[in-house]
């Protein structure tokens, strides 16, 4: 099962889905090709639900985080990683 809509509406920078045979995993992919994934704004706040919501729901006993395509994620110039 795919999730592409949580309470909070459409995610534009990750892909959200459940995996294996009970749907315990969550699977959150990186969605920025075009940046080579690279962390912004917008897609920690994303992140920040998901996690959020994955954290709230019982049936969920593992998160992967992935990247998409050709890199796993990059930072940009000055972005605080904290």
């Amino acid at each position: 099962m795919t999730i592409h809509a949580l309470p909070s509406g459409p995610f534009q920078n990750l892909i959200v889905e459940r995996r294996g045979e009970k749907q315990n995993v969550g699977l959150i992919t990186l969605n920025r090709p075009k940046a080579l994934n690279a962390l912004c704004d917008a897609l920690m706040r994303e992140m920040e639900t998901v996690l959020n919501d994955f954290s709230a729901d019982s049936s969920i006993s593992t998160v992967v985080l992935t990247g998409s395509q050709k890199a796993f994620a990059g930072t940009l110039p000055n972005y605080p990683i904290s």
